[in-house]
């Protein structure tokens, strides 16, 4: 299908009936190619075959719904507009940050980052960064890669993620995951089938709920200590001994000394 000058030929004569656009003359209707809901999909005449991808509805502009701009999505299981980080289940509960507007990594939660938050987008049904606005989580290559970087919003398939069972869900149901199973700084970001490790598993907090890491003195919930808040390891055996180093290296257990180590 194409747009041309009009010539009221019977090639540009249509009607609408039962859901459907009929070519005048030879019946054909209008219908999505192969059947893909994907973006940018071609649309083409076909042989009615009463297929959902032959199926329209006609919206008059007066009466159309506006785009919500909040509330919750649960197609895709995100809150629209609402920033948020997305967060590692790996011990160190690194984020994901869009670096340069172009690669997503793995990097430590800095206050007041924007290039770590992320939002839903409601009309491109993207995530967006917060920081480059313009651009959307994507599968580099058109989705031929697995790598993951951050660029210019198209709303093809290599870029529409859902949130399910602590997946970041693409299309094609490959998911989010940290390349190697190594939680370090600047780790990437990558693509990969499901396995459930904890490498693909990822916590959504809204920025306006996050609390940020703890500070001095205040308990690290997720390691079950105060942060630098100097302490001894005391052994539960009889004689209650200290862990201590001697060597420079190793680990042993000795009676109290008083030394640093």
């Amino acid at each position: 299908m194409q747009i041309w000058s009009t010539n009221s030929g019977w090639f540009q004569v249509f009607k609408y009936q039962n859901n459907q656009f009929i070519n005048w003359s030879n019946n054909k209707v209008l219908d999505v190619r192969g059947g893909k809901d994907e973006e940018a999909t071609p649309v083409q005449m076909w042989g009615n075959n009463g297929s959902k991808a032959q199926i329209w509805n006609v919206v008059y502009i007066d009466t159309a719904d506006k785009d919500r701009t909040k509330g919750f999505n649960k197609d895709f299981g995100f809150h629209i507009n609402r920033p948020f980080y997305l967060r590692s289940r790996m011990p160190m509960k690194r984020v994901a940050e869009c670096h340069g507007a172009n690669n997503v990594w793995l990097k430590r939660w800095r206050k007041n980052t924007t290039a770590q938050q992320w939002y839903f987008d409601e009309v491109s049904k993207t995530l967006k960064n917060n920081h480059w606005k313009s651009h959307s989580l994507d599968i580099q290559g058109n989705g031929t890669s697995n790598n993951v970087r951050c660029t210019t919003t198209n709303s093809r398939w290599w870029q529409l993620f859902r949130y399910e069972n602590r997946f970041i869900k693409n299309e094609r149901g490959k998911v989010l995951e940290i390349q190697g199973n190594v939680d370090a700084e600047n780790r990437n970001i990558i693509m990969h089938a499901p396995h459930g490790r904890i490498n693909q598993l990822w916590d959504v907090i809204y920025v306006d709920e996050w609390k940020g890491e703890p500070g001095k003195g205040e308990l690290n919930e997720d390691f079950g200590l105060y942060v630098e808040r100097t302490f001894y390891v005391v052994s539960a055996l009889n004689d209650g001994r200290y862990l201590d180093l001697i060597n420079n290296r190793n680990m042993v257990i000795k009676t109290s000394n008083g030394r640093n180590t």
